[in-house]
């Protein structure tokens, strides 16, 4: 036997399970609103109907629809009040659009260090972080995972602190049997295509805020009110909503969504059952027993030590050459994409003064979890895969083992 990166024979060539999901459900919705003539959701209920269902089902008083999850996010950011001078307290091991909308805020992105054993933000690594321009702490619930909120509500509590949730892969998920996306001032949602629940683009803004929910949906449609008409626009915003089409794939697939979710679980516990067995590899610190994960991502790491000074390019190269489509994740954190070293804010490519000012030479800057997690360590099986039936989930497993047993036959680089 060989490793297929070497010529032999790979675990499998079978395909896993593609995604989006969708059905009758959905194409039932779009030719309902094809029909109705009303595609927009200022005519129509697909889009209300949705901020219902999807609040109610994260257990939330208000859902407010947006075109996506990063404008979600710039959007509850500053219905919270949060804005030029401030600083947000964000993760580095997270998607670009965790931080960007604390940019189009004009406040400060301050990232901080992860827990090497949950991908998720520190909260040691936090409460260091703190300075009196502190004004938010933006936690992402990486690959669905919860965050440390206990920890992370008592750090806002005791310095008077808002925290806007980035719940955009975690959908369902739950800190100590609450939903996320409840445990702040508000939470964010994705529906991009990766999305498991997705309509393509769009998002979501929950929360529990009366002040925070009419101020969101103001600056998502305009600048309107409730209440005004349709041409007095009563705050600066713009056009962040969704269509009806959207709406009705996005009913459709919340619908499907527990049994999906569930399957996911299943797969979830299955891979982590079977890792535990295979030397190389470390699954991320268990879940709290009341917490739950939306599984948009199985995560593990590379056991550096066990691999001899093989990189994880070169591992990920072997997995992926035995017919497993695994992913290395994030190869850089967010700090060292090019426009933050670089600086490249402006229209032109050169950073205002209000950046060049208040942010720091990125270059310089460094979080060791983090870097390690991208360089070194992190890997991830996105949730299409966890749709798989147990005889594939049992081929990555036979992958993994496969190409930590014949190690030394990997190629180098």
């Amino acid at each position: 036997m060989d490793l297929a990166i070497r010529g032999g024979s790979p675990v499998t060539d079978k395909h896993f399970p593609s995604w989006p999901v969708s059905g009758e459900e959905e194409r039932s919705g779009l030719l309902r609103v094809l029909e109705s003539g009303e595609w927009g959701s200022t005519g129509g209920m697909e889009v209300s109907q949705f901020e219902g269902s999807f609040a109610e089902y994260h257990r939330a008083e208000f859902g407010i629809a947006t075109s996506s999850g990063t404008a979600a996010l710039s959007i509850a950011l500053r219905a919270a009040g949060i804005g030029p001078g401030d600083e947000v307290l964000v993760p580095a091991y997270t998607f670009v659009a965790s931080a960007t909308p604390i940019l189009d805020v004009l406040a400060k992105p301050v990232f901080v260090d992860i827990e090497p054993d949950t991908l998720n933000i520190e909260p040691a690594a936090v409460e260091e972080a703190l300075t009196t321009r502190t004004k938010a702490i933006l936690p992402v619930h990486f690959a669905g995972r919860p965050a440390p909120m206990g920890p992370l509500r008592n750090i806002a509590r005791d310095n008077d602190l808002i925290i806007i949730e980035d719940a955009c892969q975690a959908w369902g998920a739950e800190y100590r049997k609450t939903s996320v996306g409840t445990l702040g001032s508000a939470g964010c949602f994705s529906f991009q295509s990766s999305k498991n629940i997705s309509s393509g683009e769009g998002g979501m803004i929950l929360t529990n805020n009366l002040g925070i929910a009419r101020l969101s949906r103001s600056i998502s449609d305009c600048g309107r009110t409730a209440v005004g008409p349709w041409y007095e626009h009563e705050n600066y915003g713009g056009n962040y909503r969704l269509t009806e089409f959207q709406g009705a794939l996005l009913r459709a697939q919340l619908d499907r969504y527990p049994s999906l979710h569930k399957k996911r679980e299943n797969a979830a516990c299955f891979l982590s059952s079977e890792i535990r067995g295979i030397k190389g590899y470390l699954n991320l610190a268990p879940l709290d027993k009341h917490s739950r994960s939306a599984w948009h991502l199985f995560c593990l790491r590379l056991d550096t030590d066990a691999w001899g000074g093989i990189t994880k390019e070169e591992v990920v190269n072997a997995i992926r050459a035995e017919g497993i489509p695994i992913s290395p994740g994030y190869q850089l954190p967010v700090y060292k994409q090019p426009f933050f070293t670089e600086g490249n804010f402006g229209p032109h490519g050169g950073p205002p003064s209000f950046y060049e000012n208040n942010l720091p030479d990125f270059n310089r800057f460094s979080l060791p979890n983090t870097e390690r997690a991208c360089s070194q360590e992190a890997l991830w099986l996105t949730q299409n895969l966890l749709l798989a039936d147990k005889k594939m989930l049992e081929l990555i497993i036979e992958a993994l083992s496969k190409v930590f047993q014949f190690r030394d036959r990997i190629p180098r680089m």
